[in-house]
């Protein structure tokens, strides 16, 4: 009895282990090294991290909502991901910083900033119950950039809402009440195609017809590349001598990956800032890639080419100098715009770079902007309503929003959706924790001339002993072994078969840690069973099940809860047997 009493005392501390482990606090270093003489104000910043692992294993909340990201202390804007960790910082030019990745944290967040990355975004699929009709509300809180930029859309959606930096320290709301109209297009005959490649820049020229339009977007049919890299840019020009010249009249850039490879497609680019085209002159839209990985094809009619007021032009060096190409028409249309209603504010000192609360609604019949918490501009709608547009929603595109802590949509006086994320983002999914309309993320990179390197994962202990006295987290401190390497794969990737395993459990959606546990558990019963089957000794079947549990531990296994549950199964069949003969 001595005995089993000693047994059951062990076995309680070794229950206890687990929550005392789960309950460790971890840190680790980033650096962050900006070497390409840009400097960031608020930079987003990517970091390789395999989080659903260390999660799956106990060295943070299943929620990632313990961790924080510090630099000197001050925790920043920070997102967790399954395979990444993003946080936003200042970075000056050609600068070293060391920031901290931080786990058991207390209190735990509320909720994590949203964060896609550099040339990252997130978009929100058409949908009847997000079309804003006359009575809505856009609610943004942002760090906002409104330094000078093209196509800076803080909300855009288009045909329908496009709230966007328009210039240095200004913020234009403009909703469209009506479509816009074409102007001129050449959409048939279709059986070729042109390629642009950072290199090669392609141009179809056309011609304005019997009055002057101000020009509110291009629509081409093209079709991307399989492997895209770098940019794409649309643009205008003016015409001399039958050719594209000067400089552009107007742009819209946006990535390679925008274009997909999947067939052909009708994308249209629209530009905010509207010019004027006047009657009977032709321009030229021109088509251009930022590198050879940008390959593009814009679709042309080479066989019969029928458009009167203009044809296809090319480029050898990527736009400098052009040639006519008179037996090609490429396959495009040129709007005019519908029916508008515009808001906007302007202010060196109000609007500044830096945190924002943004709201873009009607209210009373007018189209009202409010920035942080002034009403700025309103217009009458003069009892309009928003176009249902059968476009996606565009957030934070072309690097005007490095974090967002939330993102709202009301219509019609109610909550339809809303984007501040309280768990682990998986994949490319924002969850909309208001309604059932999830957002897709679209993943930036770190900008050419940023570098970042992630150290080893180490309990506070361990780390401060390291040096790492910069950012020591809030939470209860223990002894816990170290952990792997986070930039590694992590549950028993070393043990036979465990790739082909992990992987069927992530088809069937089954979790890895449970899977190994109970696998961990049986074999272990087996062998102390074996063991003391041949050796009639309680001591050599515990140790044989300790041993078996570490060799699961050493492959990233947790296996605390397993071994003293076998310990006590041995326990139990030694009692029963000495006692009852059986």
């Amino acid at each position: 009895m001595r005995l089993l009493r000693l047994l059951c005392l062990a076995i309680l501390i070794l229950l206890l282990a687990p929550a005392a482990l789960a309950a460790t606090a971890y840190t680790a270093e980033i650096q962050v090294t900006e070497t390409g003489l840009a400097g960031y104000v608020m930079l987003p910043v990517i970091v390789d991290c395999n989080n659903q692992e260390l999660a799956d294993n106990y060295y943070m909340d299943s929620d990632g909502l313990d961790t924080l990201v510090k630099y000197n202390a001050i925790s920043l804007p920070h997102m967790v991901a399954d395979d990444k960790l993003l946080f936003a910082s200042l970075l000056p030019t050609s600068n070293t910083k060391t920031f901290i990745y931080s786990t058991a944290n207390t209190p735990a967040l509320s909720a994590f900033y949203i964060i896609t990355g550099y040339d990252g975004y997130f978009t929100i699929p058409d949908n009847a119950a997000l079309e804003p009709g006359a009575d809505f509300t856009y609610t943004l809180t942002a760090y906002t950039d409104t330094t000078t930029g093209t196509n800076k859309r803080l909300i855009f959606k288009d045909q329908a809402v496009n709230l966007s930096v328009t210039a240095d320290h200004e913020i234009t709301g403009r909703v469209y009440t009506s479509a816009p109209a074409s102007e001129t297009s050449y959409t048939a005959g279709a059986d070729s195609s042109g390629t642009v490649n950072g290199t090669i820049a392609e141009a179809q020229l056309f011609t304005v017809g019997g009055a002057d339009i101000t020009l509110e977007s291009v629509e081409l049919q093209l079709v991307g590349n399989a492997t895209p890299s770098g940019t794409i840019t649309v643009s205008i020009r003016t015409v001399a001598g039958g050719l594209p010249t000067g400089s552009d009249l107007v742009s819209f850039t946006c990535n390679a990956s925008d274009i997909s490879n999947a067939g052909w497609a009708w994308y249209e680019f629209s530009f905010f800032n509207k010019i004027t085209l006047t009657t009977a002159t032709q321009y030229a839209i021109v088509l251009k890639a930022s590198a050879l990985g940008a390959v593009t094809y814009w679709r042309s009619d080479a066989t019969a080419p029928a458009y009167a007021g203009g044809t296809r032009c090319s480029s050898n060096n990527n736009g400098a100098t052009w040639t006519s190409a008179g037996t090609v028409d490429y396959m495009f249309t040129v709007y005019k715009p519908g029916t508008t209603v515009e808001v906007s504010y302007n202010d060196v000192t109000n609007m500044a770079s830096g945190e924002h609360d943004i709201i873009l609604d009607i209210n009373a019949g007018n189209l009202e902007l409010t920035i942080d918490g002034t009403l700025r501009d309103n217009a009458a709608m003069g009892g309009g309503s928003i176009y249902d547009s059968a476009y996606d929603y565009y957030i934070g595109y072309n690097n005007c929003l490095p974090y967002i802590e939330s993102f709202d949509i009301d219509i019609s006086g109610a909550p339809v959706a809303g984007y501040a994320p309280v768990d682990i983002i998986s994949g490319t999914t924002l969850p909309d924790e208001v309604g059932t309309y999830d957002g897709t993320i679209t993943w930036g990179s770190n900008p050419a001339g940023v570098s970042v390197v992630l150290e080893s994962l180490l309990p506070v202990a361990a780390a401060e002993a390291a040096g790492y006295t910069s950012s020591t987290p809030s939470g209860p401190i223990s002894d816990a072994p170290d952990t792997p390497d986070m930039s590694q794969p992590g549950i028993a990737t070393t043990l036979p078969g465990a790739d082909v395993i992990n992987e069927m459990m992530d088809a069937g959606d089954i979790p890895k840690d449970l899977f190994w546990l109970f696998l961990a558990f049986g074999l272990m019963m087996a062998i102390g069973y074996g063991v003391y089957a041949l050796t009639h000794s309680l001591l050599a079947a515990e140790i044989a099940i300790i041993i078996v549990g570490v060799f699961f531990m050493l492959n990233n296994v947790v296996t605390w809860p397993a071994i003293p549950l076998n310990i006590l199964f041995a326990a139990r069949n030694v009692v029963i047997k000495e006692r009852y003969g059986l």
